[in-house]
């Protein structure tokens, strides 16, 4: 009795001892299947069942082969199972774990044997389990996972996908078990992996692709269901790795994207701290591939936020934290770049000066992290054009260089690089690659461009040396190398370098030419290098035809003509990059193709571009960054809508697209204060959701060009990158909700552009004019309540518009108010816009006493915002030959603007209210640094008793500051603000109210449109200040961004605002008319423009009296030179603007001129007061 207890315990230690050390202790484990190979045969009483000694045999039996292969120990294995299952009649759970081992023993033979007949026998046993009635969750799940692995196994025989499909469909139904839910067993995982291993070693069957996609699917599902201990992530990694290198050998991005997701996956199982780190990197690292080889964006957003999460979750001493922060650091580069955020760019840099100070100089990353700090500061100096930043790019390869640390692998880019800088270094004339030089050139198409030349005043020195290096670039690869095409991209920037020097210096000797068709043929190989979904593709298309531009000015080669538009077709079609590029290279395609007289291809061309905005300018984008790329997009909306004109295309169209593509910035303000009332009504909580999301990506935090104001030396300036990131992410999170908006029942058209039904409707007060000009076509749309049409407007042309508008913003208040020249301007804008848009409408004469006055809305584009199209007339005469004689003007910066305005309630009458409405009535007499304004006080004095009988509480704040102006604003029904203001040159943000503390805090642009005040329906910002609807940047002039305009985004239902520099004393005069107005006939959106036409028309009469007095006394009867004929009328302007200086061809091209006799007596002269009253307009409902 006791001898087979105590050989029972002998051979459990010896295979306890066993699984400590299985090679040491092999003969262990034989000696304990004796043991009990004994037990099993001796007659003497004991109290283990056979069977399970059996079992134990089969078990032992089985580890044994795992380590010495035997098949006879197999065999040995198997049949200890049979005898066991023989034996164990009536113990179900017994045989059920027998049935399975001894499956799974015969599963391992018949794979040992590689006999597809001995498949049968554990297959059979194992299905005929499932049909068990007395099988439970739990042991059904058990069998399941046996009949996988069968089928895995068989797989590895026949080389049949089917087999596989049929091991991922029972791991499948594993998953669907409750007792799996509760258990979360890891076999089944383990199985599942091993299945994904054998598919990728097959990948070469085309149905294993889908087959792939599914398994990685449910992986996804079983992990993320998996409730165990720590699971194994590096069993996830590996697959992982093969499907890389699968990606390294083919180029196929279904391999990374998988690679991607089994990284992710291993990333989310793996334990808090530097492993989950190291997974996090290897992730983003595999993303960022991605995303180089697919142009989608989204997967280096993602790569950025691993890395990040990757960096917070390591201490600052663990040893992978280094290569955490050159990851970040590399991957905001490049971001900085793909998506023109340069915030990323200030954060790159400081992530890898963090980097570079605990990367020891011995460690391989080292190299990798000073070279993306001397591109970094590349950068830098190419948003900056300080040319510090470039020396120190310099200098930093430079360094590695001499101290011989690159590594070996990462020489060839370090020299490419070098080789750039030198070349940036060599043309001090040039910031920016040769690309965006010539397509500047292109923008005024091939036909009639010269060739384009700078003089080069670089080191010649610079120039060889950058060339040398690019030859030991290209000697050191091979045409496999991955980055074969940009090592050609750089050496043909260094042969434009040199086809520059030597056409510019002749003294040199060479052949300017044969650099430049060096740098062709080095572009065309990298073109052809680039797989068709890169995301660089369509740049190197743009630098192709820029350089192939080049030299068809220099040949005019039709053949190159025809490669040039080949190259922007494709580069435009290039759909998953860059959309900046791609709209820059469809705008210049559309150009040389309405030279062509190709309308149609350009208007197909233009549609494409305008399409794009929105994905190049998102809401997630800084102000600043928005502003930037908006300017180099500067008429673009104009050119579409005249080339769609041209084409006969609909009205709607037309203004479709200039209300898509006008105003972007303002428009996300508008998106974000839409009415909301009946979102409110359906849904209050989606309603809440909404605006605070638009609210905080409206508001625009990151302040970029104090970002830049550190000086070009390696400082480390601590700053995450959370702001860029959450940005991106809100964006995200706003466009779902709006489709989930759109998704509700009524709301199909939220947020979308105004239908030509509510266009019309928004011309029931008056009509809309849009006045559309480009360089081949100038046009009004006119939208009345009932009619759509156009006025063609061929006088209006677009280089005297520009000319005109250029001479307009430059002149100071004295200048435009003792010459001719705004004389000359009304009266040039009547002849050739007013006018004839005026006599369309029926508009003829002066309204008769008692009639209503018509009501125009005047929405001008591009450089004719700058023009006072409301005081456009001859008012050197008593004649109604004006537009303030025949009609009432107001502006608005689009239909879609004025459509918004009109849906915010009207403030309720001050009678029908509880408490008294305010008004907030600011005057500045005295501002820092600014002069007087005497009359400041004097207005507020006399609008103040107007403003009390209009039932509001007038509060009067003298010399205030800006944070108080704001707050008092939130309440107020009107603010009136007697003061200076300032136009910003470059950017219109920055125009401000000068309040007394506006030196340190002012009131600017940017501030008033970040306040809602939409709740509280303000009804009237009156600002009676200079400049107030300036904005000097002639190329964000479509943006309408001045302080006029920010007073409507924040809430204001009008605002009147002044041009330019007005009279201190006029301004009291135009001031109590318009109160006297709103006193008469209350709180309505006509009295406010009615109040300011009367009021200016009545400061021009009067200023006019004076005028013709003395013009009568100097007159001699003689005939007047503006007579009916408009050709006439133009050649005596164009005579007249010559006088001033200023040769504007007016007339028509083909209009022969007559002589003209010298006229020696003195020209009537137009006193200066005749126009101080021309500033003045009203923007609103």
């Amino acid at each position: 009795m006791h001898k087979p207890k105590a050989m029972m315990d002998l051979a459990a230690w010896l295979v306890l001892r066993f699984e400590e050390d299985q090679q040491t202790y092999l003969d262990d484990l034989k000696i304990a299947i004796k043991l009990v190979s004994a037990v099993l045969s001796t007659d003497i009483p004991h109290p283990f069942s056979h069977a399970g000694l059996l079992v134990q045999v089969g078990q032992w039996s089985y580890k044994l082969y795992a380590c010495d292969s035997n098949l006879g120990t197999l065999n040995n294995s198997i049949e200890a199972y049979r005898h066991a299952l023989r034996l164990a009649c009536g113990e179900a759970e017994m045989r059920l774990e027998i049935c399975l081992q001894l499956a799974n023993a015969l599963l391992v033979r018949a794979l040992k044997t590689a006999n597809p007949a001995e498949f049968v026998e554990p297959t059979t046993t194992l299905a005929g389990l499932l049909e068990e009635p007395s099988l439970d969750h739990s042991n059904r799940s058990a069998v399941l996972n046996s009949l996988a692995v069968s089928a895995s196994m068989y797989f590895q025989l026949s080389g049949d996908i089917q087999d596989l499909i049929r091991s991922i469909g029972y791991i499948e139904m594993i998953l669907g078990c409750p007792s799996f839910k509760k258990t979360s067993k890891i076999e089944p995982i383990m199985n599942l992996i091993q299945t994904l291993i054998e598919l990728i070693k097959h990948l070469e069957n085309p149905s294993s692709y889908d087959v792939l996609r599914q398994a990685t699917a449910l992986l996804d599902i079983a992990i993320t269901g998996y409730t165990g201990d720590d699971f194994p992530y590096a069993t996830l990694l590996h697959p992982a790795g093969l499907l890389a290198g699968h990606f390294d050998a083919t180029k196929r991005l279904e391999h990374l994207e998988q690679a991607c997701k089994l990284t992710k996956l291993a990333s989310c199982v793996a334990p808090l701290g530097s492993q989950r780190a190291e997974c996090l990197c290897i992730l983003s690292q595999r993303l960022s591939i991605l995303f180089h080889n697919s142009s989608n964006e989204e997967h280096l957003n993602e790569a950025i936020l691993c890395a990040e999460q990757a960096v917070k979750m390591v201490s600052s001493d663990d040893s992978i934290r280094s290569s955490c922060l050159a990851d970040l650091g590399a991957f905001l580069l490049e971001r900085s770049q793909a998506s023109h955020r340069s915030e990323d760019l200030y954060y790159a840099k400081g992530v890898l000066l963090e980097a570079s100070q605990i990367v020891p100089s011995t460690h391989d990353i080292w190299s990798i992290v000073m070279q993306n700090i001397s591109a970094a500061n590349f950068l830098l100096f190419r948003l900056t054009q300080d040319a510090q930043f470039l020396d120190l790019a310099i200098d930093t390869l430079d360094d590695m260089l001499l101290q011989q640390r690159p590594v070996q692998s990462k020489l060839p880019y370090l020299l490419s690089n070098l080789a750039l800088l030198l070349c940036h270094r060599a043309d001090g004339n040039r910031g920016v690659d040769e690309d965006a030089v010539f397509m500047n050139r292109w923008m005024s198409g091939l036909h009639h461009s010269e060739p384009l030349i700078w003089k080069f005043n670089g080191s010649v020195a610079d120039v060889d040396r950058a060339l040398e290096l690019m030859h030991t670039v290209l000697q050191s690869v091979d045409d496999g190398h991955h980055d074969w095409a940009h090592f050609h991209l750089h050496l043909s920037l260094i042969y434009m370098d040199r086809y520059m020097m030597f056409l510019t210096r002749p003294d040199l000797g060479r052949n300017a030419l044969a650099e430049l068709d060096s740098a062709i043929s080095a572009q065309e190989i990298a073109q052809n290098s680039l797989p068709s979904t890169h995301a660089s593709r369509a740049d190197l298309w743009a630098k192709l035809s820029a350089t192939l531009s080049a030299r068809y000015y220099t040949r005019h080669d039709p053949a190159d003509y025809d490669k040039i538009m080949h190259c922007l077709s494709e580069g435009m079609k290039c759909y998953q990059n860059d959309p900046r590029t791609r709209i820059h290279l469809a705008r210049c395609l559309a150009i040389n193709l309405i030279q062509s007289a190709d309308h149609m291809g350009a208007s197909r061309a233009l549609e494409e571009a305008v399409r794009l905005l929105p994905r190049a300018c998102p809401r997630s984008s800084s102000g600043y960054d928005k502003q930037q790329f908006l300017a180099t997009c500067y008429g673009l909306a104009s050119l579409s809508a005249g080339v769609a004109l041209a084409i006969d295309r609909s009205f709607a169209f037309v203004l479709e697209t200039l209300e898509g593509s006008r105003g972007l910035v303002a428009g996300f303000f508008l998106d974000a204060r839409t009415d909301l009332s009946a979102l409110r009504s359906e849904d209050p909580d989606l309603a809440r959701k909404f605006e605070s999301l638009g609210e905080e990506l409206n508001r625009d935090s990151i302040n970029i060009k104090g970002l830049f104001h550190f000086s070009a030396q390696n400082e480390v300036i601590t700053q995450d990158n959370l702001e860029a990131n959450r940005n991106i992410q809100l964006q995200r999170e706003f466009d779902d909700l709006v489709g989930t908006i759109r998704g509700k029942k009524g709301f199909r058209e939220f947020l979308l552009s105004p239908t030509l039904d509510e266009m019309m409707a928004t011309a029931c007060h008056g009509p809309i004019v849009v006045i559309n000009f480009c360089p081949f076509r100038s046009d009004a749309i006119i939208i009345q309540k009932n009619h759509l049409g156009s006025v063609r407007l061929p006088h209006l042309k677009y280089e005297i518009v520009k000319d005109l508008a250029h001479k307009l913003i430059n002149m100071n208040s004295y200048e435009i108010h003792t010459s001719q020249f705004l004389h000359l301007l009304l009266s040039w804008l009547w002849v050739v816009l007013a006018r004839p848009v005026l006599d369309y409408l029926g508009y003829t004469h002066t309204p008769e006493q008692g009639e209503p006055w018509p009501h125009i809305w005047w929405i001008p584009t591009g450089e004719t915002i700058y023009f006072p199209i409301h005081a456009a007339g001859i008012h050197d005469k008593d004649t109604d030959e004006t537009v303030m004689d025949r009609v009432v003007s107001s502006y608005a910066s689009s239909i879609r603007s004025l459509i918004h305005s009109r849906r915010g309630g009207l403030a309720k009458p001050p009678s029908s209210t509880k408490d008294r409405q305010q008004a907030l009535l600011v005057s500045m007499p005295e501002t820092p640094n600014q002069s007087s304004l005497p009359f400041a006080v004097n207005e507020i004095a006399t609008i103040e008793p107007l403003i009390q009988d209009m039932g509001l509480t007038p509060t009067h704040r003298k010399s205030e500051n800006t944070n108080e102006v704001l707050k008092s604003m939130k309440n107020s029904t009107i603010l009136h603000f007697a003061g200076h203001g300032m136009s910003h040159a470059s950017d219109p943000t920055q125009s401000c109210l000068l309040t007394q503390d506006w030196t340190t805090n002012p009131l600017t642009v940017e501030r008033l449109r970040q306040e809602n005040l939409q709740d509280t329906s303000p009804f009237l910002a009156y600002l009676s200040s200079c400049s107030t609807g300036a904005n000097k940047n002639l190329k964000l002039a479509d943006e309408t961004i001045h302080l006029v305009n920010a007073c409507q985004l924040a809430g204001f239902r009008h605002a009147i605002g002044a041009l330019w520099e007005v009279s201190d004393q006029h301004c009291v005069e135009v001031a109590r008319g318009v109160y006297e107005t709103l006193k008469e006939e209350g709180l309505t959106d006509e009295a406010v423009a009615r109040g300011l036409h009367r009021a200016t028309r009545r400061v021009r009469d009067s200023c006019r009296d004076v005028t013709m007095r003395n013009r009568r006394s100097t007159e001699n009867n003689e005939k007047s030179d503006f007579e009916d004929d408009i050709d006439k009328q133009l050649g005596y302007l164009e005579r007249e603007f010559r006088v001033l200086g200023i040769d504007a061809k007016l007339g028509s091209a083909d209009r022969e001129r007559d002589a003209e006799p010298v006229d020696d007596n003195p020209r009537p002269q137009v006193h200066a007061p005749s126009f101080l009253w021309v500033p003045y307009f009203h923007h609103g409902a």
